[in-house]
């Protein structure tokens, strides 16, 4: 198995995938979380920054 480049830093999808970066699709956890019908949902910035998005169902 080869190994893929983890696109650290990298904002474009196009690049991403032109380039063979490592990609993990999780469009379908965005509907787990709606599904869920909790009154807060916490994500994490992905720049790994110390801000929380918050969003009340």
């Amino acid at each position: 198995m080869e190994k893929k480049n983890l696109p650290i830093g990298i904002e474009f999808y196009k690049k991403i995938i032109d380039e063979d970066y490592y990609y993990v699709d999780k469009t379908l956890m965005i509907k787990e979380l709606l599904d869920r019908q909790s009154y807060v949902i916490f994500i994490p910035d992905p720049e790994g920054s110390e801000r929380r998005w918050r969003s009340t169902c």
